[in-house]
């Protein structure tokens, strides 16, 4: 009932006029829409009386009394434009055109090259296409100019403040799984990408789950004509070779009709090592294991787009998504166990078959209402996915001489798992005089179906073992609401205060068929969000708060158990809880330097706790733990050193602490530890119009609870060359030392764990990019999603 109130709440908000006359226009170059143009109004007596700055759209308004005024629109590198105007009553000036002061014009280049990153209400804003910094890169390269933002160089994952990013392409969700995001970031030329947009703190718009921020990357738009399409083809050496080829073709049928396709042919084929040792007290056991992964995959990713324009104010979009993957890891490994007994060697193999498919419907339909920003959006989901895994093990013991087998087994194991998700989504925006007004509602229904079958090989026949078989079903339901009320000017002065409430409840059930277990969950959650700004004339501060939510991975519950060793496994648990975040903020931006200092504080974090189950066997169980925080400062900027040569530098240091009692045989958890991150570019133009850059990244150790992790670091080269306007060649190299490891170790008292991970990071690779294109420039869209959250979730 509460839930139904606040949404008939929002639902009812009013709509607010003003007894003043609305004037409107749209500023415009021989490009398309200009932003963060300068609108000024005069009155008879030449005292300025309001003013505007055009948004990213190159739209502005300003409410004026009847009468006659004078207008004049201004921006760096362009004339001023000046125009009389006369207002009685609602007044649309339309398209008002500016022209390039050819006087100024190199002034412009000089102070673009200068300002990599601007500030812009609860945003960071890093321009790209503009900027010959970036030229001859791919989007991968160019987000770790980013503030704030951490990229792995050999996942292509992004965080922000310890967690993971969510990332956004134009506003919206992208289709794709982890991997293939950084195939398509590593494919999207820089040349194709406008600016990106660094939000370290969501508003209420947003999902409110997730801790890492948001990347939004903003691409070019483009109205005529025509088509264009983007080859990439990727080819990287490291144990072995392997190579990603992508081809994104935009289409442009008369004045209303787009079409877009984007596919990804990508195979890939890798190995890694890994070492670990396990040492039990009270009894004494040790385990010493020894494995090679060999994996082999392949995978077909294809989506199409479609944008119909039913008239100026109306658009109707699609989507179309597939994806199908197909792969096998080998394995062997070597185990030596020790007991107070003697030592037991072992040897195994094991093979792993597995294939992923899933598809995705979306349907978009926008309204414009008018020109100014004040419009209506729904969005409709339909996904659908399927994994199957197939696993084969083999175990031989021999005795203590390792000359004879004194034991062995053999079991396999069959798990399906399969989503359906459906969505719904509407957002409306209205602006309002020095400010906006957004509001929104969402549903969401997730199915969610997985079990595991294992069999023991007995006298020669696989038989089911039922005390490690089973099934869990999980079903949910979340609807949302939020309203968010932004203000460009706070008691007439230069604040800037955007503030909102989202509301989400959340209806589940986890269910085991074989035994009649439910778990059901119910719950109503609040996240107010708060951004207040403040400009001055050579910076900008800023302040804010969130609260936010992390809802566990649906494979997190499931109470299946999967064997790491014979001897270690891990399991899912149904009575997971959802954790909750308070995150503040406070930052500021000057020249071009950037610093953010944070503190979030988290109820209820899942984590994987390992626990002793007997004097031989390990488990690694999910649970929640108490209390967590992070706190920390990030300073990121760049800087010129002396002609082309440029340095970019990110510096972040942050704490963590982990509070929790258990009740059970498991240590409990109190520590708190620091840690430093950091990364030092040196960019310059080389001889034959190369560019060349050597980069240093370090990441230092770092606490998960039961867990830290050692510290880690590597050298990386980039060359590139533009041969001409359509083909772009790029030369990467990964870790040429070959300093990059992992190690991971636990520090309970009674288990002593250490893992030592080598992926064979040290890579080559060769990228080339041709772009094609007949007739004018087309039309680049994204067809927006409504169940991005979910569908991360299933990961």
């Amino acid at each position: 009932m509460v839930f139904k109130h606040v949404c008939y709440f929002m639902l009812l908000l009013p709509i607010y006029s003003f007894s003043q006359a609305l004037v409107t226009g749209t500023v415009v170059d021989s490009n398309g829409p200009v932003e963060f143009a300068n609108v000024v109004i005069y009155n008879s007596s030449n005292t300025v009386v309001d003013g505007a700055i055009s948004d990213l759209s190159g739209n502005f308004e300003v409410n004026l009394d009847s009468g006659e005024y004078r207008m004049e629109i201004r921006y760096l590198g362009y004339q001023t434009l000046e125009r009389k105007i006369t207002v009685s009553g609602t007044t649309k000036l339309g398209q008002l055109t500016l022209l390039l002061d050819e006087n100024n014009l190199s002034e412009v280049v000089i102070t673009a090259q200068k300002k990599l990153v601007r500030r812009s209400g609860d945003k960071l804003v890093m321009g790209v296409a503009t900027n010959e910094l970036f030229v001859g890169r791919n989007s991968l390269e160019v987000l770790k100019y980013a503030p704030y933002l951490n990229v792995d160089s050999n996942t292509g994952a992004l965080s922000m403040k310890g967690n993971t990013s969510t990332l956004l392409i134009n506003g919206k969700a992208t289709q794709m799984s982890a991997s293939d995001v950084r195939n398509y970031l590593a494919s999207l030329p820089s040349e194709k990408i406008k600016e990106i947009e660094i939000i370290s703190n969501p508003s209420a718009r947003y999902e409110a789950s997730g801790r890492g921020g948001i990347i939004n990357i903003i691409t070019t738009q483009k109205q005529q004509r025509g088509w264009e399409a983007t080859i990439n083809s990727r080819t990287s050496v490291a144990q072995f070779i392997s190579n990603n080829t992508s081809v994104n073709t935009n289409i442009r049928l008369g004045e209303a009709l787009s079409l877009n396709l984007y596919g990804i042919h990508n195979v890939n084929n890798s190995v890694r090592d890994e070492r670990r040792f396990e040492e039990l007290r009270s009894p004494f056991v040790t385990y010493d294991y020894k494995k090679r992964d060999t994996s082999q995959g392949r995978y077909n990713y294809i989506t199409n787009n479609i944008l119909y324009e039913l008239s100026d104010a109306h658009s109707l979009g699609a989507e179309v998504t597939f994806y199908d993957f197909t792969g096998s890891t080998s394995q062997n490994n070597q185990l030596v166990i020790t007991d107070e007994d003697g030592i037991i060697p072992s040897i195994g193999q094991y093979r792993l078959y597995q294939d992923r498919m899933y598809q995705n419907y979306s349907l978009n339909y926008d309204v414009a209402i008018d020109s100014l920003g004040h419009e209506l959006r729904l969005v409709l989901d339909y996904y659908q996915s399927q994994r199957e895994a197939d696993n084969a093990y083999t175990n031989l013991f021999f005795n203590a001489s390792n000359d004879s087998i004194i034991d062995q087994n053999q079991r396999k194991s069959f798990s399906p798992i399969t989503n359906d998700i459906v969505s719904a989504q509407l957002d409306y925006t209205r602006p309002i005089r020095k400010g906006s007004f957004e509001m929104g509602a969402k549903f969401t229904n997730v199915d969610n179906e997985s079990s595991t079958t294992f069999q023991n090989l007995v006298e020669g026949t696989f038989v089911i073992d039922p005390n490690f078989s089973n099934a869990f079903n999980y079903q949910e339901q979340i609807i949302a609401g939020y309203a968010s009320l932004a203000l460009d000017s706070l008691f007439k002065s230069n604040v800037t205060l955007q503030a909102g409430i989202r509301a989400e409840y959340t209806d589940g059930e986890g269910r085991i068929p074989s035994n009649n277990y439910r778990q059901a969950r119910h719950y109503l959650n609040l996240f107010p969000s708060v951004f207040l700004s403040k400009e001055t004339q050579n910076a900008t501060y800023n302040i804010s708060y969130s609260r936010r939510i992390n809802r566990p991975n649906y494979s997190s519950f499931n109470p299946t158990i999967f064997y790491l060793t014979d001897f270690t496994s891990q399991i899912g648990n149904p009575d997971l809880q959802p954790s909750y975040t308070h995150a503040f903020e406070a930052g500021m931006s000057i020249s071009r330097w950037n610093v953010l200092g944070y503190y979030n504080r988290t109820k209820g974090e899942p984590r994987e706790i390992l626990k002793r189950l007997d004097a031989e066997t390990l488990q690694y169980q999910w649970r929640n733990i108490d209390r967590s925080q992070v706190y920390g400062i990030s300073v990121s900027g760049n800087e010129t050193l002396i002609g082309s040569l440029r340095v970019n530098a990110r510096a972040s240091w942050y704490g963590k602490t982990y509070r929790s009692t258990f009740t059970d045989n498991v240590d409990n958890i109190d520590v708190a530890k620091g840690t430093f991150q950091g990364r030092l570019a040196l960019n310059a133009s080389l001889p034959w119009d190369i560019r060349g850059e050597i980069a240093f990244e370090y990441n230092g150790p770092e606490t998960y609870g039961q867990f830290e992790s050692a510290e880690n670091y590597a050298f990386y080269v980039n060359l590139s060359k533009r041969i001409n306007n359509q083909l772009s060649l790029y030369l990467n190299v990964v870790d040429p030392f070959d300093n990059l490891r992992y190690a991971f170790q636990n520090t309970q008292r009674e288990i002593r764990t250490t893992q030592f991970r080598n992926t064979f990071p040290r890579t080559i690779s060769l990228t080339a990019i041709l772009s094609l294109s007949a007739g004018t420039k087309t039309k680049r869209f994204q067809i927006d999603n409504s169940n991005r959250d979910v569908r991360n979730r299933t990961n």
